[in-house]
């Protein structure tokens, strides 16, 4: 199974692919992969969905999470974040996750007058948590291929705000979320905003995604497309073979 675009020649010896997005399952037909040697296969997440959508509050806070490497985007969240304040005053970031980033993003909310109303909470074994309090999850990726955090979110009632990424663009639409072009602070904070100060549709859209998790990214669904996959590779095993226990 497959989260991103590998590099072939690490995978000579794969028979049967399961791309997590129609995107790579493109990538690898154009690498030479018959399209009869693959299934889309979406990734899941063991974070347990929510009932239903609580009511939004009157809060504005906002909930990212991630590796702090470029392709991720925060500072272009940053960025964002300082343009919303103008319009919404109460606005506030906890920024979830580290790696080498962190020191300039530290830097860079401190020069964008950012620094009393943005956590940086470290690295997160608990994302049911982390996700609590926020009123709207941010993706910001210039890079997403699949997206973790994208299901997450849609599981515990998060509304999300997105960027148009091969993974967030599969998984969401503008029915259950706010999509955005990668790299577009201006667009991105115009998203925010406008997701912040409408908290009916918040709920809307919160509960649209919700409902889609449960259809196709729920464990037991992805997981029952595995099972019925590993299911057809195991029948020409055994013919070839004669053998079941060699599957």
């Amino acid at each position: 199974t497959t989260h991103n675009y590998v590099n072939l020649k690490y995978y000579r010896n794969v028979d049967y692919f399961l791309p997590a997005t129609r995107d790579q399952e493109e990538y690898l037909q154009a690498a030479g992969v018959p399209r009869e040697r693959m299934e889309v296969m979406p990734h899941f997440t063991s974070v347990t969905p929510v009932p239903g959508v609580p009511a939004p509050g009157d809060t504005a806070r906002v909930a990212a999470l991630g590796r702090f490497v470029p392709k991720k985007g925060f500072d272009v969240l940053l960025k964002a974040l300082a343009l919303v304040r103008g319009s919404i005053p109460g606005v506030s970031l906890v920024l979830g996750g580290d790696g080498p980033e962190r020191t300039s993003l530290e830097n860079m909310a401190r020069s964008l007058g950012l620094a009393g109303c943005i956590a940086f909470a470290g690295w997160q074994n608990d994302v049911t948590a982390f996700l609590e309090d926020a009123d709207v999850c941010v993706i910001p990726s210039l890079d997403e291929p699949f997206g973790i955090v994208v299901l997450e979110a849609m599981a515990r009632g998060v509304p999300v705000v997105a960027t148009t990424t091969p993974g967030p663009r599969e998984i969401l639409d503008e029915s259950c979320a706010w999509l955005v072009a990668p790299g577009d602070a201006e667009g991105l904070a115009a998203a925010l905003s406008v997701a912040l100060s409408s908290p009916d549709e918040r709920l809307r859209r919160a509960t649209a995604a919700l409902e889609r998790f449960k259809r196709r990214y729920a464990p037991d669904v992805v997981m029952q497309g595995i099972v019925q996959a590993l299911k057809r590779l195991a029948v020409p095993l055994v013919t070839m073979t004669g053998n079941p226990r060699s599957t």
